[in-house]
């Protein structure tokens, strides 16, 4: 890791444990890339998909997810309003 921890917390049991739990969280999230990509869908799609699956209550229409979102449908395309 870069020279950039500070010297009054580096040794301290919660900073030691938040660093490896860094590591482990980009380690991860370098996995799950290649497994993205392994999966031949896109981002967009991976994107929406995780949006649908996390919403309670199933399936959902798309203004639905916009309004749960803060989103704003506009000939279908959704903005942002918040």
């Amino acid at each position: 890791m870069a020279d950039v921890k500070s010297k009054r917390l580096a040794g301290e049991p919660a900073f030691e444990t938040a660093d490896r739990l860094h590591a482990a969280a980009i380690h991860l999230l370098r996995r799950l890339r290649v497994r993205d990509r392994e999966s031949g869908v896109g981002p967009a799609q991976l994107s929406a998909l995780s949006v649908l699956e996390g919403s309670a209550g199933g399936t959902q229409t798309q203004g639905g997810i916009a309004g749960a979102r803060s989103l704003v449908t506009f000939r279908g395309r959704a903005t942002s309003i918040g």
